[in-house]
């Protein structure tokens, strides 16, 4: 899946009921991620809940987006998602 097609499903995502701070989701450093690993890829911030999530890009750039409200990220489809699918 190309990167356009993943950051429109990432931003276009409706809000959920429930809050995304209700909900588990995977744990890790996600601070780490990016820097000094040759990492590529997006991973979820578990700092924030999963509401927000990492696009790494190599070890070269970072970006730290946002899940649409009431969305958490979901590290094993790589998108935002509904927190119960999580």
């Amino acid at each position: 899946m190309n990167r356009g097609v993943l950051a429109v499903l990432a931003f276009c995502a409706l809000a959920a009921c429930a809050r995304a701070e209700d909900y588990p989701c995977e744990s890790g450093d996600s601070a780490c991620y990016c820097s000094n690993k040759n990492k590529t890829g997006m991973f979820a911030d578990t700092k924030a809940g999963c509401a927000k999530y990492y696009w790494c890009v190599s070890d070269i750039q970072t970006f730290h987006m946002d899940c649409a409200p009431g969305t958490v990220f979901n590290n094993a489809i790589g998108v935002c998602d509904w927190p119960a699918n999580v």
